[in-house]
């Protein structure tokens, strides 16, 4: 059976542009799998005068190649309007052309396949690729892939409280146009949401309903209605330098970034501020509409009245602490969308790496596994920034897949686009405040890996959490508080014979390395140690989801960051004797067993490992991929 290079499962714009810059590589076999009959881009929303809120450029391929065939200017000369399109001198095409661009594009596409929904993806071992097994008109399909790359896109949400009322009184702004004759027909409709979307609603009616009295209300939890922020060194911030700074920062500040940066991609565009103003203003004597606007409101509650046919929205005002109710016919929900997890990825869950909170671990090139072949677009907001659902860079993320795919970078990337620098300058002196100097940086079939310093007073509540779990039982911690992790790893930094490290994977920080001298620890008391000696602990931070391979990835990098110091000959490791998992690990590494010692706090099981032995062994081959995939298996 054929096995695909590339499977694409959705077609939405990010994969309908991986799908436009694969066709033309030829040595790359790529499928794309979409449950509907065509593309189908925000349905819901084509309103007559909805436009893009980014220009024409940021198309599905000009970014990463201009001359190629489908691009948005090629499928105006196609199409015959051109010229229509350079005499309306606007670079921001109607939201229903680009969806008409769209269909165009994967007309021409002969790896499209519609019709073909996904069901389940599982890994078969021994050819080493995915199944993929989808559903179509004519019956069960499967596909055979080396690499999958997940664009499904985001599913419409709807916050809790506006949950399980009449699906036909209450509805997501996605349905809007399904639903707008009924809308029109109504006494009283309440749009709920902030940003564009609820805008675009919010004029439509206001400027469709003249027939019969008609309440209007918006509600908006934000503290006004703000524009989006569209100024050009803010713009800046949608460029692979600023995804690359906000990657590097740790999850919580990331997750408080993004919180904070609303307005910078969630906001309304100002033309359409300004003209639901105008709207306002002119029809303010003579319309039968009667509108309310207010900010600074959150839904906390509602309930469906069956007798008189209306929904109560209970609100309170953010600013003033206060409740008030409002009633309406009809609800329209403009509350945006959310990435899921499909069930389809359930048989691969274990191949997957994920963050503390369940999310995507999404690394640098977009791959979610540690082997390199599962990937995901516009599902990496929370490690990449809130250029991820950014039409603009749609085909850098493409070059970026196709790059790893390929192994070559078949589409020129910048690597600066921005004037600005985000982050310390790398060449900046030390001013003695900030993150410890890095002290080790490999790439590594686990992802990025990077070792600092333990700093004692920042890294104290992190290490605290990793050192107190059960799962952590054999580094004698468990009942330790915050303060005596920050009084014991104080005490290793003012050690001249110990060292503590922080290591990150793809920036996020995950295991903690110890390196000592072995001839001034309790270890000395009972045989000699040269000077070509290191001791080494390490500690993958305990998780719920253990992704195969990771901890031995840990420990192979662990061991080379041992041996980058060309004085190290061999490594020496004291685990307590009940650690069967860590006597496996070591034994993959190339440890050698020495004797049983009866220690202070435990009896030990003493092994060393020298370069020759940690370079013949599973961990430390070349094939490092290989060593990896058969320590997990």
């Amino acid at each position: 059976m054929r096995v695909h290079d590339l499977l694409g499962v959705g077609l939405g714009p990010f994969n309908l542009s991986l799908a436009c810059l694969a066709e033309p590589v030829h040595d790359l076999d790529a499928v794309f799998l979409e449950a509907r009959d065509d593309v189908a881009w925000h349905p819901g929303l084509l309103l007559p005068d909805a436009t893009l809120q980014v220009p024409f450029l940021a198309d599905l391929v000009t970014l990463a190649d201009p001359t190629s065939p489908y691009s948005f200017l090629n499928y105006l000369k196609e199409s015959g309007r051109i010229y229509p399109f350079y005499i309306r001198e606007s670079f921001y095409p109607l939201r229903s052309e680009y969806s008409h661009y769209l269909q165009w594009a994967a007309d021409e596409l002969a790896s499209v396949r519609f019709g073909h929904r996904v069901e389940e993806i599982t890994f078969d071992e021994a050819a080493e690729c995915y199944r993929v097994r989808s559903t179509t008109d004519s019956g069960p399909v499967e596909h055979l892939a080396r690499r999958v790359v997940l664009g499904i896109g985001t599913s419409p949400y709807l916050p809790p409280a506006l949950r399980g009322l009449p699906t036909d009184r209450v509805v997501h702004a996605g349905r809007f146009l399904e639903v707008r004759d009924e809308l029109a027909e109504s006494d009283s409709v309440a749009v709920v949401g902030s940003g564009q979307s609820a805008a675009e609603v919010f004029r439509d009616l206001l400027n469709g309903i003249d027939e019969h009295e008609y309440a209007l209300t918006w509600l908006t939890r934000s503290p006004r209605f703000f524009p989006m922020e569209y100024t050009k060194l803010t713009l800046e911030m949608t460029s692979p330098e600023y995804s690359d700074y906000f990657r590097a920062l740790d999850p919580a500040t990331r997750d408080a970034l993004l919180a904070s940066q609303r307005g910078l991609y969630k906001g309304i565009s100002g033309d359409l501020v300004d003209d639901i103003y105008d709207t306002l203003y002119r029809t303010h004597f003579d319309s039968h509409v009667t509108t309310n606007l207010h900010t600074a409101t959150a839904v906390v509650g509602a309930t469906w009245d069956e007798v008189d046919r209306q929904v109560t929205l209970d609100c309170e005002h953010t600013e003033q602490g206060r409740g008030f109710a409002v009633r309406a016919e009809r609800v329209v929900c403009a509350t945006g969308y959310r990435a899921e997890v499909p069930s389809f990825l359930e048989p691969v869950r274990d191949r997957i790496r994920w963050d503390s909170v369940g999310r995507y671990d999404v690394a640098a090139d977009q791959s979610i596994d540690v082997a390199g072949t599962l990937f995901v677009q516009n599902a990496e907001e929370h490690t990449h920034g809130f250029v991820a659902p950014d039409l603009g860079m749609g085909a850098y993320r493409a070059s970026t897949i196709l790059a790893a795919i390929t192994g070559r970078e078949v589409y020129p990337r910048e690597e600066r686009i921005a004037f600005q620098e985000f982050g310390v300058p790398q060449d900046a002196p030390d001013g003695g405040a900030g993150e410890s100097e890095l002290v080790h940086h490999e790439a590594s079939p686990a992802g990025d890996i990077e070792l600092r310093p333990v700093d004692p007073d920042a890294d104290a509540a992190l290490l605290h959490r990793w050192v107190t779990d059960p799962k952590a039982v054999f580094w004698m911690m468990h009942e330790a508080s915050v303060s005596d992790v920050r009084r014991e790893y104080r005490r290793i930094a003012e050690n001249d014979g110990h060292e503590a490290f922080i290591g990150s994977v793809d920036h996020e920080p995950t295991f903690l390395v110890e390196r000592y001298d072995p001839g001034q620890s309790e270890l000395a008391e009972h045989r000699p140690f040269g000077p070509g000696d290191v001791g080494m602990h390490v500690l993958v931070a305990p998780t719920d989801r253990p992704v195969p391979g990771f901890t031995a990835a840990v420990m192979a990098e662990t061991m080379r960051f041992c041996f980058a110091d060309p004085a190290v000959e061999r490594v020496v490791v004291e685990p307590d004797v009940r650690n069967d998992r860590i006597a496996a690990l070591n034994a993959d590494a190339g440890f050698v067993v020495e004797e049983h010692l009866d220690l202070r706090d435990k009896t030990a099981v003493l092994s060393t490992c020298t370069r020759a032995q940690f370079a013949a062994s599973r961990l430390g081959s070349r094939d490092r991929q290989t060593a990896l995939k058969e320590t997990s298996s």
